[in-house]
């Protein structure tokens, strides 16, 4: 190979390395953000789907439910996060990050949903009490 080839091709490479770098830098910086936002968005979704369910449950019985089920809320695909409505169905180890506050209730004229989104990073917790808006009441690192 002549110097002029050689040096083509550390030119080369160093632009590869320099994108991978920029790509690697932007990710980081950026891109982690806008996966999290997407999969809080997901959780807000689904506690919007089980404030419907939970109105439309009302709207029949004059009372509110406990029950995903009875509500007509069942979960589809592949989900990243879980929407309890009852403190008995919480893993202890969740419960124990949560203040009182933050349990889930649903008695006949009042409920509080908990949102739980998990990653390998963070647990997410949010909550959504009839007539407000879902907000995030707690991050923890997993155990």
């Amino acid at each position: 190979m002549t110097s002029k080839t050689n040096k083509q091709i550390a030119t080369t490479i160093g632009v590869f390395g320099l994108a991978i770098f920029i790509a690697i830098l932007w990710w980081n910086l950026y891109g982690v953000k806008y996966v999290e936002k997407a999969k809080e968005s997901e959780l807000r979704t689904i506690m919007a789907s089980v404030v419907t369910a939970e109105r439309a449950y009302f709207e029949e019985y004059k009372k509110f439910s406990s029950d995903l089920k009875a509500i007509g809320y069942s979960a589809e695909g592949n989900l990243r996060s879980t929407i309890y409505l009852k403190p008995e169905d919480i893993p202890v180890g969740l419960r124990e990050e949560l203040s009182e506050s933050d349990i889930p209730f649903v008695r006949d004229d009042d409920y509080q949903i908990l949102g739980v989104l998990k990653d390998n990073h963070r647990i997410s917790f949010w909550t959504q009490r009839k007539g407000d808006e879902p907000k995030k009441v707690k991050s923890v690192q997993p155990h």
